[in-house]
């Protein structure tokens, strides 16, 4: 079947592989149409860039890239400046920074699409801000994407976005990141993200036996000291175990963080699986009996039985409210938890309207009506996901 190319260039940000992956996925699935030029552009969200996961090294990098034509070190385009933390501040530095945007990048006169990820992040407003007649589309391949955009966009770039893309990781949720530019939502199906990892995922260890994968997640950055982490690394494999594995593995969450729970993993006896694979690639490799987590999409993308740690315990101590964290917590407590309570598509939705609503008022201020009625007609649900510690409860009550 002959294909025709979109016209001009798509220039796409990239934090890390999981990121990667999802972009693949979606052009392959003709989502983004089918650009004449692909300009990827690298990031790192780490504290620390020089530490952060370093894309190239990723097993299958090569085989995902075959129709990429320039690939930009965003993170070296902006040394020494830090990538999270610079934008450009003058009318000159903008300036400066476009035209060494538009030389390295290659583009010329032709029309310009951004796909950009974290757009409150300062990776992508310099991108938006140094292209600004480009057409914006953003993309969140994890439960990000249900949760409340974390701060206001500038008129300028949240008036050019026009779509969302996502995983289908709950069908008929709609998701409300990026909801109060207007922009349209499109949904990936998670079994076209679990094909191209697989095609990408390291050999199986031989002897495997009967697996469970833990995922190694930024406990402590969620609230919990040391003691609290080594207690629920306990519980988790204890999960793995009662779920019939003979052998745990642990995998780091695709999210990136400033730190992990790494070291209560490894005082386990713990051993990772192979740490360049894309962590869903690793997964999939390890044809696990189950997956278990705290609050990881990996539990919802690997399509295995699933098991959601102790997600409400954290959920009591996480501060502060709007912790980017919340949502996922209650989802996968949701789907995964092991006393999840019932709750239809309706009412879930009601929650995650709410939600948004009470961590981002001014942008949510209509999830004012659906907290009220959670509170009314699912009390339990509303007590156990959407009161407590709500700076709010006065009005979603």
């Amino acid at each position: 079947m002959v294909t025709t190319p979109t016209p001009g260039t798509l220039l796409v940000l990239v934090p890390h592989s999981t990121a990667w992956l999802f972009v693949t996925a979606a052009l392959r699935a003709g989502l983004l149409g089918h650009p004449e030029r692909l300009v990827l552009v690298t990031t790192s969200q780490s504290g620390v860039p020089e530490a952060g996961d370093e894309l190239r090294r990723t097993l299958g990098w090569d085989r995902l890239n075959t129709d990429v034509d320039v690939v930009l070190d965003h993170d070296e385009l902006v040394a020494p400046h830090h990538p999270l933390g610079w934008t450009p501040t003058t009318p000159a530095e903008l300036a400066r920074w476009r035209e060494l945007l538009l030389q390295r990048a290659g583009l010329g006169g032709g029309p310009v699409r951004l796909l950009l990820r974290d757009l409150h992040l300062a990776p992508a407003r310099t991108l938006a801000a140094a292209l600004p007649e480009a057409a914006v589309d953003v993309y969140a391949e994890d439960l990000s994407a249900w949760a409340a955009t974390p701060t206001v966009l500038e008129p300028s770039v949240a008036g050019r976005v026009g779509r969302l893309l996502h995983v289908d990781l709950w069908p008929g949720l709609i998701p409300r990141l990026l909801a109060e530019t207007g922009c349209r939502p499109v949904a990936l199906d998670p079994a076209q993200l679990r094909a191209l990892a697989g095609e990408v995922a390291p050999p199986s260890e031989p002897g495997r036996g009967r697996v469970a994968v833990l995922v190694e997640e930024d406990l402590a950055g969620l609230g919990l000291d040391e003691e609290e982490v080594a207690a629920l690394v306990a519980r988790q494999l204890a999960a793995a175990h009662a779920a019939g594995a003979d052998r745990v593995r642990a995998v780091r969450d695709p999210l990136p963080a400033l730190g992990s729970d790494s070291e209560a993993l490894a005082e386990a006896g713990l051993v990772e699986l192979d740490e360049d694979a894309v962590p869903l690639a690793a997964v999939l490799a390890a044809d696990p009996v189950v997956v278990v987590g705290c609050r990881s999409t990996l539990l919802l993308t690997a399509g295995v039985p699933a098991v959601a740690v102790q997600p409400e315990g954290v959920l009591e101590r996480l501060r502060p409210w709007a912790h980017p964290s919340r949502l996922p917590l209650v989802l996968t407590a949701l789907r995964c938890g092991p006393d999840a309570p019932a709750a239809g598509l309706a009412e879930v939705q009601q929650l995650v309207d709410a939600l948004a609503h009470t961590t981002q008022p001014a942008l949510h201020p209509a999830g004012a009506t659906p907290a009220r009625a959670l509170a009314a007609e699912r009390p339990g649900l509303a007590e156990r996901f959407l009161l407590p510690g709500n700076p709010l409860v006065g009005s979603a009550g």
